[in-house]
């Protein structure tokens, strides 16, 4: 039997490490958006706890005003970096979005292949099995052959002579 050789199988083993490289550089910009995300969440809360520390100075009655300033100071530094930090934020959500996109081409560019080896591979399987039942085919008709022959000899007569008849004719 013979057997099935895709000629562009080397191209669709570079498109599939292509599509492996493009899964891990889009994993890494998830990884990294996850990070920065974090970190924004981290200013978020940091910010929180100081308006939260700033309102219970005030509500105690006791205004420092020393100390007022420096957490004011402080929320402000704070509301700097938020601003810088939801920046990177966007900036590595742009990076995954753009992964996501070499991604989903690379994909496409491997399936196309793969959808390509799928139809030639399931030809080759058709043919195969025409090829291999006209092998059959003559097989039965050669063995039947051989079967008259030995008849014939075993009655010692001549071999008998096969009239087709097409149309009513002979």
């Amino acid at each position: 039997m013979a057997r099935f050789v895709f000629r562009l199988q080397t191209v669709l083993e570079h498109r599939k490490r292509l599509e492996d490289l493009a899964k891990v550089a889009f994993g890494e910009s998830q990884g990294g958006l996850f990070r920065e995300q974090a970190t924004l969440r981290g200013l978020q809360e940091d910010e929180e706890r100081t308006v939260d520390h700033l309102e219970m100075i005030q509500h105690e009655g006791i205004l420092d005003m020393e100390n007022l300033q420096l957490g004011l100071r402080f929320l402000d530094v704070i509301k700097v970096q938020i601003d810088r930090q939801t920046q990177v934020v966007a900036r590595a959500e742009a990076r995954v979005e753009q992964r996501r996109k070499e991604l989903v081409a690379a994909m496409q560019a491997r399936k196309a292949l793969d959808r390509l080896r799928e139809k030639q591979l399931a030809d080759f399987k058709r043919l195969e099995q025409v090829r291999e039942m006209k092998e059959i085919d003559e097989m039965a008709v050669m063995r039947h052959g051989l079967e008259a022959r030995q008849l014939a000899a075993q009655s010692g007569s001549a071999m008998p002579s096969l009239t087709v008849s097409v149309g009513g004719m002979q």
